[in-house]
C-alpha cells in the first residue's frame, strides 16, 4: 500500500512501518571497542527497502534512524505514522 505522503514525512505506515535491532561496533576513545545495540525505523512507503543505510536517500535515513533503545523507536514509529 503506498501513501500519499512524501518520504520522510509524517503519515506512512499502513501497517507495515516496523523497528529492527542494529547492532554495531563502536570504537571509543580509549580505543577499545564496544558493541552497541540501536535500532532503527523501516518504513517501506518511504522507500527503505532495508538495505545498507548509506545506500538509502536522505530522507529514509532521516526515519530510519538509529535510536537509542527500542522505546525511542516505537516513538519514532508513532510520530512518522501519525500515530503520536
Amino acid at each position: 500500500m503506498s501513501s500519499e505522503a512524501p518520504p520522510g514525512t509524517p503519515g506512512h505506515g499502513g501497517g507495515i512501518t516496523s523497528v529492527r535491532r542494529h547492532a554495531g561496533k563502536v570504537h571509543r576513545s580509549d580505543e577499545t571497542d564496544e558493541w552497541v545495540i540501536r535500532y532503527e525505523v523501516i518504513c517501506p512507503d518511504c522507500g527503505d527497502d532495508g538495505g545498507p543505510f548509506d545506500e538509502q536517500p536522505a530522507p529514509v535515513q532521516q526515519v530510519r534512524g538509529p535510536y537509542p533503545d527500542f522505546v525511542e523507536a516505537r516513538k519514532a514509529v508513532a510520530r512518522h505514522t501519525g500515530a503520536g
